[in-house]
Order: C-alpha cells, then sequence, then structure tokens
C-alpha cells in the first residue's frame, strides 16, 4: 500500500514477480491490469469485512454454529489485523482485543474441534498478526493466545523423539521413521483422531507460519527450530515434480509412505510461500530466498488450479503477506 514505507527489498521481489507473470503468462492473461483505485479498494475491503463482522453471534463474538465454522472466526480475526496493517491503521484494535478475550474462553482447554492443526492455528495466526499490528493495544492478550495455539499443536507434531519410539501419545499406529530416506519429523496431523494417519500442508503449513511468526516476534529459538524442522519436512516430502506443495501424506508405517490424493492444492504453495518470507526476514539466509523464488515462479508457471485465461492463485494472501515480510 502506498502509505507504508516499503523496504527497497520488498519492492525488488514486487518487481522481479510482476515481470516473471507477465513473461511467463503476456498477453493470455484476462484483464491484467487493476484501475479500481487505492481508495476504492480499500473501500471494498472494508464493507465486506463489515458484512462478516454483522453475522458473528453477539454474545460469543463468533460465527453461529461452532461445529462448522470454529476456524472461520479466527480466521477472520486475522483478516481484520491485516487490514489495519495494509492500510496503516488501529481501527480493529480495541474489537481485537474483545473479540480474543471471549474467544479464549472458548478456547483454552484445547482449541475444540476435531481438527485442531486447522482450527486452532488459524486463531494462533490471526494472534500473532494482531501482535504485530498493534503495538500498544492488547498486545500481551495477542502474543499469549497464539503461544497457546501453538503449544496446543505441538502435541500433533512429528518429532525425531516420536520417531525413534516409533508412536506418538495421541496415535494408535505406528509411525514411519522415514520416507525416502528422510525423516519424518516437522510433519503435522491435521486430525486429533488417534486413528487418522494424514500428515498435510494445512496443518504442518500452519504450523510452520505461526512458528516462524512467533521466532520473528520473541526471537525464542524454539520457535524458529520448529519453524525450520516443518518447512524441511515440506520440502523434502511435499513438492512435486512441478517444484509446487502437494496436499500430504500417510504417517503410519504400513502405508509406505502413500501420498494424498487429493493432489495440488494452492494454498498449500501459499503456505510454504509465506513461511519462506518470514524466515527469509529473520535470517536472511539466501536458501530460504532461493526456495521461495523458485516456488513463485513455479505457482505463476501452472494452470494445475486454474486455465490461463482465467488465472488466479488462491495463495495470493499468502503471497501478499510474503511480500510484507521481506
Amino acid at each position: 500500500m502506498l502509505s507504508l514505507p516499503l523496504p527497497l527489498l520488498l519492492v525488488a521481489l514486487v518487481v522481479v514477480v510482476a515481470q516473471v507473470a507477465s513473461q511467463l503468462l503476456g498477453a493470455s492473461w484476462r484483464k491484467p491490469n487493476i484501475t479500481t483505485s487505492l481508495e476504492d479498494r480499500i473501500r471494498l475491503a472494508q464493507g465486506a469485512l463489515s458484512q462478516a463482522i454483522s453475522q458473528l453471534d453477539s454474545a460469543t463474538l463468533a460465527f453461529p454454529d461452532p461445529a462448522t465454522t470454529y476456524g472461520l472466526s479466527g480466521a477472520l480475526y486475522s483478516q481484520l489485523a491485516e487490514f489495519d496493517q495494509l492500510t496503516n491503521q488501529s481501527r480493529y484494535a480495541i474489537t481485537l482485543g474483545g473479540y480474543f478475550g471471549s474467544a479464549k474462553a472458548v478456547t483454552a482447554a484445547n482449541f475444540s474441534g476435531p481438527y485442531v492443526l486447522n482450527n486452532g492455528l488459524n486463531f494462533g495466526y490471526g494472534a500473532v498478526v494482531a501482535y504485530k499490528t498493534y503495538k500498544t493495544y492488547n498486545s500481551s492478550l495477542f502474543l499469549q493466545f497464539a503461544i497457546e495455539a501453538w503449544s496446543a499443536a505441538v502435541p500433533y507434531t512429528i518429532t525425531q523423539a516420536a520417531l525413534d519410539a516409533g508412536k506418538m501419545a495421541n496415535k494408535s499406529f505406528t509411525l514411519s521413521p522415514s520416507c525416502q530416506g528422510v525423516s519424518m519429523a516437522g510433519g503435522a496431523f491435521y486430525s486429533t483422531d488417534p486413528v487418522n494417519t494424514g500428515v498435510v500442508v494445512i496443518a504442518t503449513g500452519g504450523f510452520f507460519v505461526l512458528s516462524a511468526l512467533l521466532a520473528e516476534a520473541t526471537a525464542d529459538a524454539k520457535y524458529l527450530s520448529a519453524a525450520v524442522q516443518s518447512m524441511s519436512f515440506i520440502r523434502a516430502h511435499l513438492y512435486n515434480g512441478e517444484g509446487l506443495v502437494i496436499d500430504g501424506m500417510s504417517a503410519s508405517a504400513t502405508d509406505n509412505c502413500a501420498l494424498s490424493t487429493l493432489g495440488l492444492l494452492p494454498y498449500n504453495s501459499g503456505l510454504m510461500v509465506e513461511g519462506l518470507a518470514v524466515l527469509y526476514s529473520i535470517s536472511h539466509n539466501t536458501t530460504y530466498r532461493n526456495m521461495l523464488d523458485d516456488l513463485i515462479t513455479a505457482s505463476l508457471a501452472t494452470t494445475g488450479w486454474q486455465n490461463v485465461s482465467a488465472w488466479r492463485c488462491a495463495c495470493d494472501e499468502q503471497a501478499r503477506m510474503a511480500v510484507m515480510n521481506i
């Protein structure tokens, strides 16, 4: 946004991405130029957020029917904070303090729901984004909430100790110690069901991004170590031949490293993009920058999730947040 002081590296990345997109897709893009004014884009985004807020339950400050919408409330909270971050304001700072305060009463026990590594991480991500955005409003609440969400995800993230033992306390099957000779440490389970063997990117990538953002916010080495391990798992086990991130795999020893049949979903690459950007912003390790460049290039080149003439990648959200972190 024009109101934000963009570092030169961010500008350079935006230029590179635009150039790559132009070279790869060129004239085949449908209406590639954004002609809507900045003011109108902000107004449209504000209207969408206001409409979403109007759907929240006034008592819980979350969407109704939490059995199916639990994680969506956390996603909305992050969007409110991101809107303020991008527009350089604090419009939702106090509002979010109330939202997270209310959510804490519901999530304190175990981040309710069968998919803690989706739902809980949505709240954790929203909280750490709010912490980054608002330094003078409810900062301790936001940071503590993000840490609690991260801590709830740790028991469902595979460690080397668990692999050495062949089991985890909350799973009822024998773990596969490695695939293609590479450790499975860092993978995260999507489901809390003891018999569900799926290690998927929406969980592993979500844990990766939250760990990286907490490492950036706190400088605590345990978060950085967790982020690197989850990133390494995705890079080693869940990249396809095009250099894009596939959905997931089984962690059960009896499944012989079977990959998910869901195939190529754009948000999986998007989570990796954002996590790599945060890692690079922390370490300035060119390996992460090169991995990021390669993944963005591959994402722009593929037509795996849309045909060329109607190209729109659902990883836009993570890509936008990525360039904000570099």
